[in-house]
């Protein structure tokens, strides 16, 4: 008897200290910052997560789907019927309207939903726009807050706008603004207002052989007038801009690129451009990088900037990769180090409005969606499966959506909500379950427990 007494004192004072020690760490997992709502399997390819993070718009291909954020069941699916295919989406502020680029055999352009929060059914788009001839690519698409303006790019050499949308019906509507570019525009991104346009692109010419690299920055009024592009001298080499992004008030505009030329000092890096909606003393091409930071190797970039430009994250993949955040971007001036940096592979970006939180898809044993506080440190993590990944978020960062899927397989979507991080983690941005490192100790601990059980058998009379 006096043998199971000393088992029971010491399992329990065992118990009492490996309870306090591993306390602190099930605390941060004990209600997970990152909680997954819901997950859909399917060829998924494209989402867009409302700025209120109430609803959200998916592409897998054949079908365009609405949802509300909290349901995988979706309120509203899309199908034209026949070979077509949805190339990509994107959604208003609060969720009431939705465009979506469309391509069929003779056809590529845009369809126009509105009062999409309250559509059923398979809906037809309350207008369409002409034949743009050119696919509406993932990145060349864009809606303001409010609906109004559309904006697309990459269609052939022009940027097309389109105002007053929601009271826009029936096919072929031109666009209300267009501007002829010698180029082939890859990226666009506007203003919440709709009052500014950011937008990079490459222009290869045949005879003689040429490449010049763009950014360029677009007010919208009465018409469509380009305020300034930069456009690299090609003794500094060929910038190929790969992403960009613009503050909502359009003072900041940030984008990332990777050097082509010459092939002997290929670096990849950022530029940060302030002051954006002032025309260069100069003209329109006079305009340069405010600050940059640069990084060795070609790789893939990407990059989000918060809502009043004043913090900037920036990733890259495969090799040497990185995750950077620069805060106070609105003042800095040349060659700028990150206030964090690590080397993490980072296949996509977002940041929230107040730019306290980042969410960015990386890269270790699998691919892990993680949400951090560079001011704080702390952070929380999520394990995906597979390298091929899309992510859009609310503008509080409190929603966030993921296409995660492998070529040749499904792209699954996956939708989390954000309930804050509360307690910092140590270590590695993306940390392993702490149950994993949690569960040897338990098993120490058990078969301590039973050995000094069998000698106190072994002792007792």
């Amino acid at each position: 008897m006096n043998a199971i007494k000393k088992l029971l004192v010491f399992a329990s004072l065992a118990l009492l200290f490996a309870t306090t020690l591993v306390m602190p760490i099930v605390g941060v997992y004990a209600q997970p910052a990152l909680e997954l709502l819901w997950d859909l399997p399917g060829h998924f390819i494209d989402v867009a997560v409302s700025a209120n993070g109430q609803y959200l718009v998916a592409s897998n291909g054949s079908h365009v789907n609405f949802y509300a954020y909290d349901s995988a069941v979706p309120l509203w699916s899309h199908n034209v019927g026949g070979p077509h295919f949805y190339p990509t989406v994107m959604i208003s502020a609060d969720g009431s309207e939705v465009v979506v680029g469309f391509s069929a055999p003779g056809f590529d352009g845009i369809f126009y939903f509105t009062e999409a929060t309250i559509l059923t059914g398979n809906p037809d788009p309350a207008w369409t726009s002409i034949n743009l001839v050119g696919f509406v690519e993932r990145g060349t698409l864009d809606i303001s807050d409010d609906g109004e303006t559309v904006v697309v790019v990459g269609t052939g050499p022009n940027v097309m706008v389109w105002t007053e949308c929601t009271s826009k019906t029936g096919d072929d509507n031109v666009p209300d603004h267009a501007d002829f570019i010698p180029a082939n525009l890859e990226r666009v991104d506007m203003t919440p207002n709709g009052r500014y346009i950011a937008v990079a692109g490459i222009d290869q010419g045949e005879d003689p052989p040429t490449v010049n690299y763009y950014v360029l920055f677009y007010e919208v009024t009465n018409d469509l007038e380009l305020l300034w592009l930069f456009n690299p001298k090609e003794e500094d080499g060929w910038f190929q801009f790969q992403d960009l992004a613009v503050s909502d008030d359009g003072y900041g505009v940030v984008a990332s690129w990777v050097l082509d030329f010459p092939f002997d000092s290929q670096m990849s890096g950022v530029f940060y451009f302030n002051q954006s909606t002032t025309v260069p003393p100069n003209g329109p091409a006079d305009r340069e990088p405010s600050w940059g930071w640069e990084e060795p190797d070609w790789l893939q970039t990407t990059v989000a900037i918060s809502g009043d430009g004043d913090e900037v994250v920036y990733g890259s993949w495969p090799g040497p990769p990185t995750l950077c955040f620069w805060n106070m971007s609105r003042t800095r001036s040349g060659l700028e180090e990150p206030s964090f940096h690590d080397s993490v592979p980072t296949l996509d970006v977002a940041i929230s409005e107040n730019g306290q939180y980042t969410a960015a898809l990386i890269m270790g044993e699998g691919i892990g969606l993680v949400l951090v506080d560079f001011e704080s440190m702390y952070s929380d993590g999520y394990l995906l499966t597979t390298l091929h990944s899309i992510l859009s978020m609310s503008r509080n960062a409190e929603v966030i959506a993921v296409v995660d899927g492998e070529f040749g397989n499904e792209f699954s979507l996956n939708v989390f909500q954000f309930n804050g991080l509360q307690l910092p983690v140590g270590g590695e941005i993306l940390s392993v379950n702490p149950l994993q490192s949690i569960a040897p100790i338990l098993l120490s601990l058990i078969a301590a427990i039973a050995t000094v059980g069998l000698l106190l058998k072994k002792r007792s009379p």
